[in-house]
């Protein structure tokens, strides 16, 4: 096997960081969101502003959206998106407001934390993504920084990769569970 082939084969600290980081980010937003406020219900007016107030999500799925989304703009735009995108599809029969306002939302700004912010390797964009997503729909300063200290204390003591693509293929095959 040449050089290249088998540079490209083998698993990088990058590539087992972004798999860890996105399964973090979901699992995390699934426990932080069950203890947040619960979701007003609004009676179908959708001129009403949205209430940004969030609902208990599946990580499993968030995680699993975060995986589809990475190649459209790295880590830091797959979690943020993936985090949103399923909090819009919870609350579509109970906040349309909320739900079609997450839906127009430019996601695009969350690509500068690809690679590590901008490239530069040296914040990680999955939990740059999760915490900007938390701020959405977490408002009280005191729980959002509790929120986000939880977050960052898990993903330095966790054991990851959590999440496992269901792909038969999958260019994080055979990755190690910690670094």
């Amino acid at each position: 096997m040449s050089k290249g082939k088998e540079k490209d084969t083998q698993l990088s600290r990058r590539k087992a960081l972004r798999a860890a980081g996105i399964t973090a980010g979901a699992f995390l937003l699934g426990r932080f969101t069950s203890r947040a406020a619960a979701p007003s219900p609004v009676a179908g007016d959708e001129s009403s502003p949205p209430e940004w107030k969030p609902v208990t999500l599946n990580p499993q799925e968030v995680a699993a959206s975060a995986y589809e989304h990475y190649s459209q703009g790295g880590c830091m735009y797959a979690s943020f998106k993936a985090i949103c995108i399923s909090m819009a599809r919870a609350t579509a029969h109970t906040n349309p407001p909320l739900s079609k306002a997450i839906f127009q939302f430019p996601f695009w700004f969350a690509q500068y934390g690809r690679g590590g912010l901008g490239g530069q390797g040296s914040l990680c964009g999955v939990v740059n993504g999760a915490c900007a997503a938390l701020s959405l729909f977490v408002g009280e300063k005191s729980t959002l920084d509790a929120m986000i200290a939880e977050l960052c204390g898990y993903y330095e003591r966790a054991q990851l990769p959590l999440f496992a693509p269901q792909a038969e293929e999958s260019e994080f095959d055979s990755m190690p569970l910690s670094l």
